[in-house]
């Protein structure tokens, strides 16, 4: 049997899985805007809400498999590793994408946070309905901080197509962020602070 050499071994496997998580979020963007921390036991995660509600999330597996053939070793080179990272990276970013979208799915259903163009095509009306029923963010000193709009490419053209707002969208949207300002900042002011 060949010596193996850990630390060469240890790297190598850094290597390859800091080359997936990379290729995984260029990949599937959406993925890349979510911060990620390791669970290293458990079935689910949970997050206890404001109103004292226990938000339980469970657990999905996303795995991507490849299988190397025996070869020369002459033949296995980097290509052929990049190969094998890339078609692992494409089965993660396909699961994780499906994960997300369907957690997506049933979080706003739940919390009421859906709006039905009803079959209609897109517009300015259903972009500022979407508006109102979201929670927003506004930094210190007020200023708005605008969601990141996650669309399917489709639905990324019909929006690009609408063009820029009319005069009273604008007059409506502006309407809505005050309400949400306020909103945030009675939510702010109700925090428990620690300490």
């Amino acid at each position: 049997m060949l010596p193996t050499y850990p630390k060469l071994v240890r790297d190598r496997q850094n290597r390859n899985m800091e080359t997936v998580h990379a290729r995984v979020r260029q990949l599937s963007p959406m993925i890349g805007l979510i911060k990620g921390h390791q669970l290293f036991e458990g079935r689910s995660s949970a997050i206890q809400r404001e109103d004292g509600k226990l938000d339980e999330t469970p657990i999905h597996r996303a795995s991507g498999e490849v299988t190397i053939k025996r070869e020369m070793l002459v033949d296995f080179n980097e290509a052929t590793v990049e190969r094998h990272l890339e078609e692992m990276a494409e089965q993660l970013a396909r699961g994780m994408s499906e994960q997300f979208q369907q957690r997506m799915n049933e979080v706003t259903a739940e919390t009421g946070n859906v709006v039905d163009g009803g079959g209609k095509p897109f517009s300015e009306d259903t972009f500022l309905d979407g508006m109102e029923v979201m929670e927003h963010n506004f930094g210190k000193d007020g200023r708005w901080k605008p969601p990141t709009m996650i669309v399917g490419p489709g639905m990324a053209e019909k929006v690009a197509a609408a063009g820029e707002m009319s005069a009273a969208g604008n007059k409506r949207l502006k309407a809505i962020l005050e309400r949400k300002r306020d909103d945030h900042r009675r939510r702010e002011a109700a925090r428990i602070l620690v300490g």
